[in-house]
This record gives structure tokens, C-alpha cells and sequence, in this order.
């Protein structure tokens, strides 16, 4: 080994000195392989050396067991860089995987000072991508990323994950989202939805939460809209954030709209001039903890979000949405395509410092917080679970909240339940124009029965298939359209065609629609063609589907008039060459013709609807969307 290798320092710089390996025996090995994986209530209960760098590892905390083949060597010096390392690791090293067990390829860097406790930064390896046999060698990691890790905590390079050893339950939990393995599943990914999804009705629930995360469930009351939030809570909730009484999980939060709310401190806060300091409600803390949660799906409930003006307590929410995109990396202009970022809801300003009473009533101010010294500040340390704090630990050195303010994370679902009837306010068409409305009919009464089991946890393999079925992909519809190339042109030619026709029906009425329609009926497409089971899908009948969605999602809830607002005269149908007396018949006719013989569930489509409405105008001279 080199004598002048560029090493880290404890203080977080660097120097130039000889590399110090761990120690050969393996008395000491095994001290230090069971001070990697003993902290945070772990303890190992088993520890056997197989020979060479091969470890056997039984580790528990609570209720929790992990068996590893966890294969480890030192990270040495390379000849070839005065800043390059690699790590070799013999003749033992993994050639199949053992059922039960989890597979950990970890090479070992010593940072050791004269009269000072060495301490360690641990490399990770996607034993997927080596074959060790050939080549035993894995060479490339620097100085330079090393040093970020020590100081960051973890730090991803293009040959492994750096971390420190507090980190270690982390990266074996993580391991393929850290890889990047989670890009190569896109195309699996998208199709989970119509494999998890048992009917129609929740297929729709799926599709419409991707192509907009803003929902508004709407039915009699008593026909389980609030549950539904429930079940996908339930479905899709981790390990780590299940509550022990199996009651509400960890992922879920409901908000019960009061008829006083008339502006937006009930959800997002206010700054208090009395105590100088802002005050968070329950809504914002439950984006912090989606935020720092980001891989799993957050569904915040807005229980009878129309016993208050919408417009008056959720405008700022309403105006946020439409601000998301797809960033920008940092250091480039490439656009990130597995990220949508928004506006702030909450300014930066206010999370430059927290204060809290201590227990002798006396005024305590806490600055320069991390992302989670402020998850700590609103959430219970002592009652988290294992897992919770492990995964919050990442944040540990990010400061985003600080300077830049809370956004919508893009892992959030807010799902408004409605009851239309005289003790609510009616939805004007601001708001509907830009959320996805469900009309639930509440199905047939035997249906109820078994319907508890879906409020509970499911296994963990489960659990990530719906974790995934969530994901938004698009925000534009030029996204769909890079994506689905060889359906571009006809997206292109008969989407706008289709509104086109629908806004030909609807001329000289407010019922209208614009770009903001398009883009979302052409993201529920990409969905449809992501979601679809076989290439080269026949897009007409995609189109079809989605223009009856989105009939029933966006358009006909705007509608509502009497008589004078919808009968066409005498002379407009022969000036126009249109054949009906009223508007609502036409737009019947534009409607596509959808029937699912295979879905035993009634699902109500635009055609249905339409015609309900046609219904209700000859009995009542005034219809519309709503019962």
C-alpha cells in the first residue's frame, strides 16, 4: 500500500497518509461486524465467520428477525490514483442466494487517527452487477465520495452507496430504490394497477389518482367514501408505519371540514402575533411526514369538504396543484423525470425556527433545524417504530424546508369526500375544473358484507405492488406523447377532434372546456396505455374509455341548468346542420359507446348519465350532474 494515499479525516477534511485496513483477526472482525449491525435496539444473536470474508448474521429488534450472508472486506488503496480505492474479496464471495437470507456484498473503510477511536464508512454493492469469480476486484470509489458520505450520512456513487454505519438497516431495506433499480421497473411498474385492482370501480379510483392527486368522491351519504380513503391507506401502508391496534395507519390522515371555515389557517396555519412563532396544523405536519416518506403513498381524507366554501379554505391548495412539474436535476438541464415538485404552501420564512414550552413553562427556540429535527418537533419520537426512525435518519443533514418552504410532496393523495344535498355548498367550476370526481352509487347492499377485511394490512409483498400503483408519471401531455410515440399522432389528431365536438354541443353555455381538459384526458390516456397489457393497444378503444372517464370526472359535474339553457331553436339546428332539439341528446351522441361485459360491478358510464340527466330535465325543467 501506498504511504501518501489523499484519506478522510475525523473532523470531515482530508490528508494525505498510509491506508489503515480493519484488523486481519477474527476476534476483531467479529467485534466490529457486531458493532455495525447493534444500535438503535438491534442486538445480533447469531455471529458465525464461514471463512475468509464470508459472515453469517442474525440480528433482531421487537418483532423484527433479518438473516444475513453479509461477505466483507477493507477498502484499500488503488496504485493507479493517489484518491482511488477498491475492494477485494477473495475467494469467498456470494454465488447464490440462500432462501431466508439477505445477501450483503460491504466493503469497509478504517478512518484512523494516532490516539483516536477509529471510526467507518461502509460501501455497498449491487452484487447484481459483479461477477466475482472473474474478477474480484471492485475498483473506482474516491476520496472525495468517501468524505460526502462520512459528513452526509450516505452518498451514491456509480459503483456503490456510501454510508455510515447507522445507516446500515436503511440500505438493506432500500437497496434496489438506492441502486436505481426502481427506473429499470418503470415499465412494470404502470401495469401493476389493472393486476391489483379486482373491479372497475377501483381501477378508476387508480387511474384517476394518476392523472391528477386531487379527488372528490361524491354519493348519498353512507356509501363508504371516506372508507375507500381507509382501504388504500390500509393496502399500501408499510411495515413501519402501522399503528399496533390496526386502527388507522400511519400513512392516513383525516380532516373533518367545519361549516366555519372561511379561510385557509384550518389546514395550512397562521403566524401568531402573540407568540411569534407559526403555528402548523395537522395538515402541514402530515406533509412533512409525507415528505420524508417519499416512496410511499400518503391520503390525506377531507371529510364533508363542501359543509364550507372550497374556495374560501382551500384556494391556496387549489392554486398549488397546478403549479406541479418535473425539476430539473441539480448541475444539469436534464429534467428529472421521477420527481414532480410544486410551489411552496408553506413559505420557507417560517421554518427557520421552532419553539416549544418545555415542562417548566419557559419559552424554548431551536434554529438552523434539519428536515428532521422538524419530523421530531411535530411527530413523538419515543412512539416511532424502528424502521420510522431509520428511514427519517436520512434527513438528518437536509434543510430543505428551510430554504425552500413546504411543497406538495408528490407521494400525497387529497381525497375529498361530498354530499350534495341542502346542508352543503355547491361546487363552483373552478374547483371542478381542476380535481377528478368520482360519483359513488354505493353498488348492490350484498356487496357490504366482507368488506372489514379490506381495512386491514397486508403483506409486504402486497404492499409494495400498491405502493407502486399510485405513481404519477405525466404532468403534460407532451410527457405522454415522448412516451408513447407510436400513438402520438393519433392522440394528437383525435383528442382535440373529440373535445372539439364536445365543445361544438356545449357553444354559448359557461360549460366549456379548455386546455386544461385536454391535458388531463391525454395523461389518463398515457395512463391507460401504461396500464395496458399488450403493445400496440388499440388506441381508439383507449381514447374511448378515457373520454368517457373524463365526461364523468370533469365535464358533465359542470353541467347544471334548466330548459332555455340546454333546448337548441329551430333555426340554430339548420344553420348548425344538427339534428337535435337539445344539447344534452347531442352530447349523448358524442359520448362513447362503452360496454364492459366482464365486469359484474355496475359502473355508471357518460352515456348512463347523460341520459339521467336528459331524465331529470323532462320531469323537474332543471338538471344536473348531482342527485
Amino acid at each position: 500500500m501506498s504511504e501518501s494515499h489523499l484519506q478522510v479525516n475525523l473532523d470531515g477534511t482530508t490528508a494525505t497518509r498510509k491506508t489503515v485496513l480493519w484488523p486481519g483477526g477474527k476476534k476483531e472482525q467479529e467485534s466490529i461486524v457486531r458493532g455495525l449491525f447493534e444500535h438503535n435496539n438491534w442486538k445480533v444473536s447469531e455471529i458465525n465467520n464461514q471463512g475468509g470474508s464470508f459472515w453469517k448474521v442474525v440480528t433482531s429488534c421487537n418483532n423484527n428477525t433479518l438473516k444475513i450472508n453479509l461477505y466483507i472486506s477493507s477498502v484499500r488503496d488503488e496504485d493507479r490514483q493517489p484518491d482511488e480505492f477498491k475492494m477485494q474479496l477473495g475467494q469467498y464471495y456470494p454465488q447464490k442466494d440462500e432462501q431466508g437470507w439477505i445477501t450483503l456484498v460491504i466493503g469497509i473503510y478504517t478512518i484512523a487517527e494516532e490516539n483516536k477511536q477509529p471510526q467507518y464508512i461502509l460501501s455497498g454493492y449491487d452484487r447484481s452487477r459483479y461477477d466475482f469469480s472473474s474478477n474480484p476486484s471492485i475498483r473506482g470509489t474516491r476520496t472525495a465520495g468517501l468524505q460526502k458520505a462520512y459528513i452526509l450520512g450516505m452518498f451514491r456513487t456509480d459503483k456503490s452507496i456510501l454510508f455510515r454505519p447507522e445507516f446500515i438497516y436503511y440500505f438493506i431495506e432500500n437497496q434496489e430504490f438506492l441502486f436505481g433499480k426502481e427506473i429499470q421497473k418503470t415499465s412494470s411498474f404502470v401495469r401493476i394497477s389493472t393486476d391489483i385492482a379486482s373491479d372497475n370501480q377501483t381501477k378508476s379510483y387508480l387511474t384517476a389518482i394518476r392523472t391528477k392527486p386531487f379527488l372528490l368522491l361524491a354519493g348519498i351519504s353512507g356509501t363508504g367514501k371516506s372508507r375507500i380513503v381507509r382501504e388504500l391507506a390500509f393496502k399500501s401502508c408499510p411495515k413501519y408505519l402501522q399503528d399496533k391496534d390496526g386502527t388507522t395507519p400511519g400513512n392516513y390522515c383525516m380532516i373533518e371540514v367545519k361549516p366555519n371555515w372561511h379561510d385557509s389557517t384550518e389546514l395550512l396555519g397562521y403566524y401568531s402575533n402573540l407568540s411569534k412563532s407559526y403555528q402548523f396544523k395537522k395538515f402541514v405536519k402530515f406533509l412533512v411526514k409525507a415528505k420524508l416518506n417519499p416512496d410511499v403513498p400518503f391520503f390525506v381524507c377531507l371529510d364533508e369538504m363542501n359543509l364550507a366554501p372550497v374556495e374560501h379554505y382551500f384556494a391556496e391548495i387549489l392554486s398549488v396543484i397546478e403549479t406541479r412539474k418535473h425539476p430539473k436535476k441539480k448541475d444539469t438541464d436534464e429534467v428529472d423525470m421521477s420527481l414532480i415538485k410544486t410551489g411552496a404552501i408553506v413559505e420557507s420564512k417560517y421554518f427557520k425556527e421552532a419553539t416549544k414550552i418545555d415542562d417548566n413553562g419557559n419559552e424554548r427556540h431551536k434554529f438552523n433545524m434539519s428536515d428532521k429535527d422538524w419530523y421530531e418537533y411535530f411527530f413523538d419520537v419515543s412512539i416511532m417504530s424502528e424502521g420510522e426512525k431509520t428511514q427519517i435518519a436520512k434527513y438528518q443533514y437536509e434543510r430543505t424546508l428551510q430554504a425552500e418552504g413546504l411543497t406538495l410532496p408528490d407521494n400525497v393523495i387529497i381525497i375529498g369526500t361530498v354530499n350534495m344535498d341542502d346542508t352543503t355548498h355547491q361546487f363552483s367550476r373552478k374547483v371542478i375544473d381542476r380535481a377528478m370526481t368520482i360519483e359513488m352509487n354505493g353498488g348492490k347492499l350484498s356487496e357490504m358484507y366482507g368488506g372489514s377485511k379490506n381495512l386491514e394490512y397486508l403483506s409486504e409483498e402486497e404492499q409494495k405492488k400498491w405502493q407502486g400503483a399510485f405513481h404519477q408519471r405525466y404532468v403534460t401531455a407532451d410527457e405522454v406523447l415522448e412516451a408513447h410515440p407510436n400513438e402520438a399522432n393519433d392522440i394528437t389528431e383525435k383528442v382535440p377532434a373529440r373535445l372539439e365536438a364536445i365543445n361544438k354541443a356545449l357553444k354559448g353555455t359557461p360549460f366549456e372546456v379548455s386546455y386544461r381538459v385536454l391535458n388531463e384526458l391525454t395523461i389518463m390516456i398515457g395512463v391507460m396505455l401504461d396500464d395496458s397489457s399488450e403493445e400496440g393497444s388499440d388506441i381508439d378503444s383507449i381514447i374511448d374509455k378515457a373520454v368517457d372517464r373524463i365526461l364523468l370526472m370533469k365535464i358533465l359535474p359542470r353541467i347544471e341548468g334548466d330548459s332555455d339553457m340546454f333546448n337548441l331553436s329551430q333555426d340554430f339546428q339548420r344553420k348548425q346542420e344538427v339534428k337535435y332539439s337539445n344539447r344534452l341528446e347531442w352530447l349523448k351522441e358524442l359520448a362513447p359507446a362503452i360496454v364492459d361485459e366482464n365486469d359484474e360491478k355496475y359502473q355508471q358510464t357518460a352515456r348512463g348519465k347523460i341520459q339521467e340527466m336528459i331524465d331529470r330535465l323532462k320531469n323537474q325543467e332543471f338538471t344536473r350532474f348531482w342527485p
